[in-house]
């Protein structure tokens, strides 16, 4: 069980670390796990109501994420897609 506190205090200190922000999501997410079964665990309510209320926001802001990155995407390949018809 100290073992799940270590990790879940780990994946929070790599999300500070994070450059991109769906794997700052993805971290912030895992970390939100594991801290909920640590704190299940040890009936430490505090912490598994915070990470508890935590979890549906990163779920939410990762899922935005993704929308946005996915766009962009679809944004460059509409521009390429352009530029290449007007060269014909």
């Amino acid at each position: 069980i100290e073992l799940l506190g270590y990790l879940a205090a780990g994946s929070m200190i790599f999300t500070f670390s994070a450059r991109s922000p769906i794997i700052l999501r993805l971290l912030g997410l895992m970390g939100n796990v594991l801290f909920i079964s640590y704190a299940a665990a040890l009936d430490l309510f505090p912490v598994l109501l915070l990470h508890g209320f935590l979890l549906p926001l990163n779920l939410r802001k990762m899922y935005l994420e993704i929308q946005a990155h996915l766009q962009e995407r679809a944004r460059k390949r509409y521009r390429i897609a352009e530029v290449m018809r007007r060269r014909r």
